[in-house]
């Protein structure tokens, strides 16, 4: 009987005889490789698309002004992050996304965009300086907080007789 060359698979010649072991044998074998090739292409789907880290959807706003919570973001997990915000506002004038709740840590602002993408770059270092770009309209921000340090981002309405409303929705994926 012969073997072939990768799996070493039963081959037989017409005068070999066929044993219902050898049928078993290769089976698992095939079985093994095409699991192996299965859990080869999950990790790889896992360290390449997104996965949820958390939503927040924003009840009742505080003087127009809407906090998303990023106390219990894990940084140093992720080698990106990219947060996709959809704010309800009764007009499109826009808002200042503003960090750790003062009113001198601008990271962007959006002009007209109800809906916007920011991508986080922690690149696995929670203590490493915040820096990202934002989607839609486009910016590099980088700013001395360190990831690490992050505990909210703020969304701040560009003018206060346009208040930002409830219903804003913010969702945050992370990327291996």
């Amino acid at each position: 009987m012969n073997y072939t060359k990768n799996y070493h698979l039963s081959q037989w010649d017409a005068a070999d005889r066929v044993l219902r072991e050898d049928f078993n044998r290769d089976n698992e074998t095939i079985d093994a490789a095409l699991a192996a090739v299965q859990d080869r292409l999950d990790s790889l789907q896992a360290r390449h698309t997104l996965q949820l880290i958390k939503t927040f959807t924003a009840n009742t706003p505080q003087y127009g002004r809407i906090t998303f919570p990023m106390d219990d973001v894990a940084w140093s997990d992720w080698n990106l992050i990219h947060l996709f915000i959809d704010a309800k506002m009764r007009s499109a004038m826009g808002y200042h996304i503003l960090l750790n709740n003062t009113n001198n840590t601008l990271l962007s602002n959006c002009a007209t965009q109800h809906q916007t993408h920011l991508i986080f770059f922690p690149f696995y270092k929670g203590n490493s300086p915040m820096t990202g770009i934002r989607l839609f309209g486009g910016s590099f921000f980088w700013h001395t907080t360190l990831f690490q340090n992050c505990t909210a981002l703020i969304l701040d309405p560009a003018y206060d007789e346009y208040p930002l409303l409830a219903g804003t929705t913010f969702t945050l994926y992370g990327q291996k």
